[in-house]
């Protein structure tokens, strides 16, 4: 299991938008994802985290001791912080979030809508 966190890529630019690439192992590399149930149980979260944080998950495949995602779309959960932490009730009241790439608005306007 690789802990801490790794060094940042010297040639990457991290702002914007980008696809990751996301591989999840098993402990200790176990067969767990070789019934339905596990695997439902597993993609259930997988939809409930992409729902609730706004990301999308153009592809998924379990295998049986792990399991790739790409996930894209992150956006909204990262300006939504301040009104999640009762800072302002508009991410337009808070002066500490942005872009490096687009104006507050533009970001704004490209975000989905906040669900239900």
């Amino acid at each position: 299991m690789q802990t801490g966190k790794p060094p940042h890529l010297n040639h990457f630019d991290y702002a914007g938008f980008h696809r990751y690439s996301l591989t999840f192992c098993t402990d200790q590399r176990r067969p767990t994802f070789t019934e339905r149930r596990a695997v439902d149980l597993v993609l259930s979260q997988i939809v409930r985290a992409s729902t609730e944080c706004a990301f999308d998950v153009p592809a998924y495949c379990f295998m049986p001791d792990h399991t790739h995602l790409l996930v894209h779309a992150v956006a909204k959960y990262i300006v939504d912080n301040p009104i999640r932490a009762k800072l302002v009730t508009s991410v337009k009241d808070y002066p500490y979030v942005g872009s490096l790439v687009c104006g507050l608005d533009d970001l704004l306007a490209s975000l989905p809508p906040k669900s239900g």
